[in-house]
């Protein structure tokens, strides 16, 4: 925070630190401090995740896990990108032959079990998976 202030010539708000604070302990920034979320994001001092709405996740920025040197907490704050977790998907198929929801929740915690559906919606277009079965008892195979 020092050096970015130094950097850009701002100055940081009591707010700012709280928002800092609720976003390292991955908690729900507070209705009255999020106007402050722009601003935090424009200076390179948090990172926006997600699309819009309640989709959207903020995370301390990789400099800061570059200054403590935790890079590996920053690459699994941020997540992987698209065309990764779809490998982890197809990997885990050609492992096991078949896979339900559970499985891929537990392999990629850090997607809703709705972001899920759609990478699985994704492979099933690309015509390299399919779903066997319906309802609870139905799970996914490679094509």
């Amino acid at each position: 925070m020092e050096r970015v202030g130094q950097e850009s010539q701002e100055v940081f708000s009591t707010e700012d630190f709280l928002i800092l604070d609720y976003i390292r302990d991955s908690k729900l920034i507070p209705k009255n401090l999020r106007e402050r979320l722009p601003r935090l994001v424009d200076l390179g001092v948090i990172e926006k995740l997600g699309g819009r709405g309640r989709g959207v996740r903020y995370i301390l920025a990789g400099k800061y896990y570059n200054f403590i040197g935790k890079k590996g907490i920053y690459t699994r704050k941020r997540g992987l990108d698209r065309e990764t977790n779809k490998e982890l998907i197809l990997k885990h198929l050609k492992v096991h032959k078949k896979g339900v929801i559970r499985d891929f929740e537990d392999m990629l915690p850090m997607l809703t079990q709705r972001q899920i559906r759609y990478l699985l919606e994704i492979l099933r277009n690309e015509g390299k998976i399919h779903l066997v079965g319906s309802k609870k008892a139905s799970y996914w195979e490679l094509t």
